[in-house]
């Protein structure tokens, strides 16, 4: 959602009470349960869900980790389908690649490599044991035209483990790149990633070792890794860096996440900022398609605790590309679309709360598991890592994106005036300038619609105070093409307070 630059002078004649104002009703699907654990079932997912696509004589699969730490596979033809057709040695997640370069889909799980036999059946049963832990992703990074699995960890800092594939599997090599790496010391490596030219990308995490509860500095820089064919260790370069400091800015919070998707090249790091004595917890999202990072839009919510983004396997919303969400500490998980613009507005809410148990599944597994009921739209399965928990392990039917909202009519005191000052149309190239008066002190926000109902872009989030309030949006970094749109201010508790047409040339 980008909007190209538009001159916008607009006066909010907001003059009704915020009381008198009609509640937004909530037009935000919510997910739907297919099927949840029986209470005798403990453990369903503890380590690892997976989606396996083409796996059982061209169907899709369900691989789900159980109690004794080996996985099953389901077909999910129905609710309550836990026919096993495959048995895995060890925990998930179930990860696919071409390991030793001849065309068939080799598998890896649970430090187990599965050799394939013909893509579309399930793999030779006899494995090949490697003590790997848990790879983040697959890819060719040193180009020799086999898969390699790649494994990102903060554990003992400064950790990325590469198990390099070979045309023998039996010879697949283990290198740990974190001893090769020239890092400072108040560098540890938080996240690997594939960049557009093919190289390998990691980003370390920053920060000052001494005091560190004083959070003098911090932030991320980003590296390249490149490997010669002859080399068994890539040469590393600094790219970029992006740094924050006591006292000037909000510092990060760790526990971001990088997306990338196979349908487009951008690529994004979707990080946190973190205040919680001031509930300042927000998260902005960088474009670092082109090794900077580049703010292109943020989140902002008021919470005593910074939520986690994560990375979807597969998109939800019926389009191509892969999607994304993050856990709000009430229960709720927030789902967002991909793509060549990460999505800000909120296609789908779960309120994952497992009942009579305390646990918040939005902080351990949840995975897009393919259409397991035939609608055309993929569907998702959530776990959390409790091996004594019982129903805590949930199938949910995905949901359509809506195309549109509904939203309550407004008294035509309550409409946006354009100021006198500001043409109309809206002409492109400026920053805009917004005067509101404000009823009540809060949280606003103003958001732009198309002709349709459907959310374009928040412009504008922030506490005001009573009275009135002058705002400057800067939208240059958006686009949108000419037409007719819909402003509306919403109060924090989502109900829209002003509302009016615009034309933009």
């Amino acid at each position: 959602m980008r909007i190209l630059p538009l001159t916008l002078a607009l006066l909010l004649a907001l003059t009704a009470p915020l009381q008198a104002q009609i509640p937004v009703q909530d037009t935000i699907p919510q997910l739907k349960e297919w099927w949840v654990a029986p209470p005798t079932i403990k453990g369903l997912g503890r380590y690892g869900v997976s989606h396996i696509p083409n796996f059982y004589h061209g169907k899709d699969a369900m691989a789900v980790s159980i109690n004794d730490g080996t996985m099953v596979t389901w077909l999910n033809r129905f609710p309550g389908d836990t026919t096993n057709i495959f048995s895995w040695k060890g925990g998930g997640p179930v990860l696919q690649g071409d390991f030793n370069g001849d065309g068939i889909i080799d598998y890896f799980g649970g430090g187990y490599i599965y050799q394939g036999i013909t893509n579309g059946e399930p793999p030779d049963t006899a494995t090949l044991n490697y003590s790997f832990i848990s790879p983040n992703f697959v890819a060719d990074v040193n180009h020799d035209g086999y898969d390699d699995l790649v494994w990102t960890s903060r554990v003992g800092g400064k950790s990325i483990k590469i198990f390099l594939g070979a045309a023998d599997l039996h010879t697949m090599q283990e290198i740990y790149l974190s001893k090769e790496l020239k890092l400072d010391s108040t560098m540890e490596i938080d996240h690997s990633y594939m960049g557009t030219d093919g190289d390998m990308r990691f980003i370390a995490f920053s920060y000052t070792k001494t005091n560190d509860w004083q959070r003098h500095f911090n932030g991320y820089v980003l590296f390249s890794a490149h490997w010669n064919k002859s080399n068994m260790f890539p040469e590393v370069t600094m790219l970029t860096k992006i740094i924050r400091y006591e006292n000037t800015d909000i510092p990060f919070s760790r526990g971001g996440a990088v997306y990338t998707s196979k349908h487009t090249s951008k690529k994004f790091f979707i990080a946190k900022e973190s205040v919680p004595t001031t509930q300042q917890n927000n998260i902005i999202i960088y474009d670092i398609t082109e090794d900077t990072f580049k703010e292109v839009s943020r989140i902002y919510y008021t919470s005593n605790r910074a939520a986690t983004p994560h990375i979807l396997n597969k998109s939800m919303d019926m389009d191509s590309t892969e999607d994304w969400y993050f856990a709000r500490p009430n229960y709720t998980i927030e789902f967002h679309s991909g793509g060549d613009i990460l999505d800000t507005a909120i296609y789908s809410k779960y309120y994952d709360y497992c009942y009579g148990s305390g646990y918040n599944i939005g902080h351990d597994i949840v995975e897009i598991i393919g259409d397991v009921n035939g609608d055309g739209i993929h569907d998702i399965a959530f776990a959390t890592s409790s091996n004594v928990v019982p129903n805590c392990f949930r199938i949910v039917l995905g949901v359509n994106k809506p195309t549109g909202v509904t939203e309550p009519p407004l008294n035509q005191e309550n409409t946006f005036m354009l100021s006198g000052t500001s043409p109309h149309p809206l002409v492109r190239g400026k920053n805009a300038v917004v005067s509101a008066n404000i009823p009540t002190n809060g949280v606003y926000t103003l958001e732009l619609y198309n002709s349709v109902g459907k959310h374009i872009a928040e412009l504008h989030r922030h506490y005001y105070d009573v009275g009135i309030q002058r705002i400057t949006v800067d939208i240059s970094q958006f686009s949108i093409a000419a037409g007719s749109y819909i402003l509306r201010l919403r109060n924090e508790a989502g109900a829209v307070v002003g509302e009016r047409i615009v034309v933009v040339e």
